[in-house]
């Protein structure tokens, strides 16, 4: 039998399938099967008849964790309540996430751009359609 959670970590959950509900397009059964378990299990434990355990939170956080940091990040603006140091750091995380990127695009302008001159350069030494040449 898996641990019994503290009230924090229950409301904690039942926030965040909410949050999952509002803001994508997945079904409980989806969910379910993205957890591992199946649509009934997962709705008794969403829908307070069952209250879940620790095994069945790890295996929710672990199955949307990403999602739900993404969703945090874009819910601050709406709901000043958030845990602000919490946001705070999810918001550096994504900082850092769009730095990498910056510096990839960088990268490959300086790839695209040393291509094109060299597609330039044996354009040039390539002999003209010259109808003699052949």
């Amino acid at each position: 039998m898996s641990k019994r959670i503290d009230d924090k970590t229950y409301e904690k959950f039942k926030r965040d399938v909410a949050l999952l509900r509002e803001r994508t397009e997945y079904t409980d059964e989806q969910m379910a099967k993205r957890m591992g378990t199946s649509k009934g299990n997962f709705s008794t434990r969403v829908n307070d008849l069952v209250r879940p355990g620790l095994d069945f939170i790890k295996r929710f956080y672990g199955a949307f964790r990403e999602e739900l940091k993404e969703l945090e990040v874009i819910t601050v603006v709406n709901d000043p309540k958030q845990d602000f140091p919490n946001t705070i750091g999810l918001l550096k995380e994504q900082g850092k996430k769009i730095e990498k990127l910056e510096k990839s695009v960088f990268r490959l302008e300086k790839m695209i751009t040393t291509l094109i001159l060299r597609l330039d350069k044996k354009q040039k030494k390539a002999p003209e359609n010259d109808p003699g040449a052949s």
